[in-house]
């Protein structure tokens, strides 16, 4: 679960998507500890913690459509974030600098397997390529 202590937005959101959501799409996310405190929601009512909240897999009721999105590096210095109409990722809100040359990249894994732990696994496989 999200921390009660108030959590800043990250600083930037990029890559930002627009938080229009047509086809209903459910979340969750772990915070803190892996699978010890998962979070499913709504996309609209997400929300971020000091862990950053990663990876964030998002699916359609019926399972027929799914996503996840991470970071492939970084991953500490990560926050997930919904600001404006836009949700995203970006750097931590409690980063003070960031250095010069300072680069991440994210991953982007659809799925319309049916299943979350299929798609979830396809997820894996590229993180680990």
């Amino acid at each position: 679960m999200p921390d009660d202590k108030a959590v800043e937005h990250a600083h930037v959101i990029f890559p930002a998507f627009d938080l229009v959501n047509p086809l209903n799409l459910t979340a969750f996310s772990y915070h803190d500890r892996f699978l010890a405190s998962m979070q499913t929601i709504p996309l609209e009512e997400y929300a971020q913690s000091h862990q950053g909240g990663v990876p964030l897999v998002l699916y359609t009721e019926d399972l027929g459509k799914m996503a996840v999105f991470s970071p492939l590096d970084n991953f500490k210095a990560t926050h997930m974030s919904i600001v404006e109409g836009m949700w995203g990722s970006g750097p931590k809100s409690t980063s003070h600098t960031i250095p010069s040359g300072f680069t991440q990249s994210f991953i982007l894994s659809a799925s319309g397997s049916g299943s979350v732990k299929e798609g979830l696994m396809s997820w894996g496989s590229k993180v680990l390529e």
